[in-house]
């Protein structure tokens, strides 16, 4: 009975444990960066929740002396063919600094490759800097402006991919950027089961994978640029969690915090972004509404704001003839001889 009862006891906890008494969970090195060159590589379209909030410190003597912001970006965006961007984007946060309170803004924007979209939410002034007055007409309002066709072309990587670009890939795929990484279980991330990894940022990966670069293209990294990398490097520092679907070794998601040290300003970014719906269908929904934008729109806007504008005296030039320098030929003066100015101290 004892036998049976120890037996009984063991079974259980198998169970317990998701019947996995022995089983070692994939090895981290290779899962994360398998999960973020899928990521990249593999998924299409995808739903995504992410969240910034830092605080940095300018370096002694300069203003502002410590800014704070909270920034959450959401939405979904179609990757299949990034030349021809589709997404739905909604962002809003705020920002504040030294004596400044909260400044709050809010914003949507949308893409269907052929326009973008946007309408301004709210938004503060920021400290004088962005009247109300300025803005308070475009508040609420959709607009649109076409997209010329091409301009994201430089950043479609993947329809049609050279040998080098293949190459690329493999590397980047077999390259380890993160340490010390240790399993922790798994998490579910927008409904979908994800192994779970704790890890930092391995900066002398970073460093190799630049030379195994800078090999492809028939080169190699002096030293110099390598000491120079390193003192880039040397500015931040990384470490957090790492989700990446246990089915389709997809990253699903991270969060940790960022550390700076630039130049003398200092601070800390915390992240945390989610992904989910990875391959599945969504709608850019086309505002009806939505008015041409002219960026001559703003400048007028700014024109109003400055008094000096209004200000200005015309007076005695109102029967100024401008006929006079209709006929003016510029043809005699091609050969006019400018260096005779360049030694010229203003």
């Amino acid at each position: 009975m004892k036998i049976k009862a120890l037996v009984l006891m063991l079974l259980a906890v198998v169970f317990a444990s998701g019947c996995s008494l022995g089983a070692t969970p994939p090895a981290g090195n290779e899962v994360l960066q398998e999960g973020l060159t899928n990521l990249y590589y593999e998924a299409t379209s995808a739903k995504f929740d992410m969240s910034l909030k830092g605080d940095i410190t300018a370096p002694e003597g300069e203003t502002p002396e410590k800014i704070s912001f909270n920034v959450k970006f959401s939405g979904d965006m179609d990757n299949e063919k990034p030349s021809e961007p589709k997404f739905n984007l909604r962002l809003n946060g705020s920002a504040k600094w030294d004596e400044i309170k909260d400044q709050m803004f809010d914003a949507e924007l949308r893409s269907n490759s052929k326009y973008l979209f946007f309408s301004l939410k709210d938004i503060g002034d920021f400290d004088g800097m962005l009247p109300k007055e300025m803005v308070s007409e475009f508040l609420g309002k959709w607009y649109k402006m076409p997209i010329p066709e091409d301009t994201f072309e430089a950043l479609d990587k993947k329809s049609d991919m050279s040998e080098e670009e293949i190459a690329i890939q493999k590397l980047a795929k077999e390259s380890n950027f993160m340490k010390d990484i240790k399993y922790e279980g798994t998490k579910k991330i927008m409904g979908t089961e994800s192994y779970v990894y704790s890890a930092s940022l391995d900066k002398d990966a970073i460093v190799n994978f630049a030379s195994e670069l800078a090999k492809m293209d028939g080169a190699e990294l002096s030293t110099s640029e390598i000491r120079d990398l390193e003192e880039q490097l040397k500015m931040f520092d990384l470490s957090g969690k790492f989700y990446v679907g246990v089915k389709d070794k997809i990253l699903r998601g991270a969060e940790g915090v960022l550390t700076l040290d630039v130049e003398g300003a200092k601070g800390s970014i915390e992240f945390k972004l989610e992904i989910g719906d990875i391959n599945k269908s969504f709608k850019v929904d086309e505002p009806k509404d939505a008015e041409e934008f002219d960026p001559m729109m703003l400048l007028g806007g700014a024109m109003m704001m400055d008094d000096s504008y209004g200000d200005y005296d015309m007076s005695g030039y109102e029967d100024f003839d401008m006929s006079q320098f209709e006929d003016f030929d510029m043809g005699e003066y091609e050969d006019f001889d400018m260096s005779q100015f360049e030694e010229m101290n203003f």
